[in-house]
């Protein structure tokens, strides 16, 4: 079964998944909640999509970042429902130790760099983002469970 993987951020949300060989992308900022609509929509009506798999937050933030990633994941998650995906939560080192074999405690610099040759491999696209990057890799580890 395929997902829509989503890396939800204070300034950019990358969103991600795979149908009929070809992965279809985006990222949006916060401000831009009806195009996420469109995008989560187009993937359940027009490619059957199903299940959503988006990251979980690190405890270790800010408060103030950490109140912002909530609401940011809540409105995707609610907008998610309300269309009728089943919503599932990975912490980013869970996906990050499974698809990207790093360890845990690697530099956020590092986890972006494997992030974004990971998925240049997975999709042979120029990935420049690292928020779509990790969007197709959470996609990718959905997968592998």
């Amino acid at each position: 079964m395929n997902y829509v993987g989503i890396d939800p951020s204070a300034t950019a949300t990358g969103m991600a998944y795979k149908a009929e060989g070809e992965w279809q992308t985006v990222e949006l900022s916060i401000n831009e909640w009806k195009m996420m609509q469109d995008f989560l929509w187009y993937a359940y009506s027009a490619d059957g999509i199903r299940k959503v798999m988006i990251e979980g937050q690190f405890a270790g933030i800010n408060p103030k970042n950490a109140m912002l990633l909530a609401t940011v994941k809540g409105r995707i998650v609610q907008i998610a429902v309300e269309i009728g995906y089943e919503i599932e939560q990975v912490m980013p080192t869970s996906w990050q130790s499974a698809v990207l074999t790093l360890p845990p405690k690697a530099k956020t610099k590092d986890r972006k760099e494997a992030s974004i040759i990971r998925a240049k491999e997975v999709t042979g696209e120029d990935i420049e983002s690292d928020n779509i990057a990790d969007a197709i890799n959470i996609a990718c580890y959905a997968e592998l469970l």
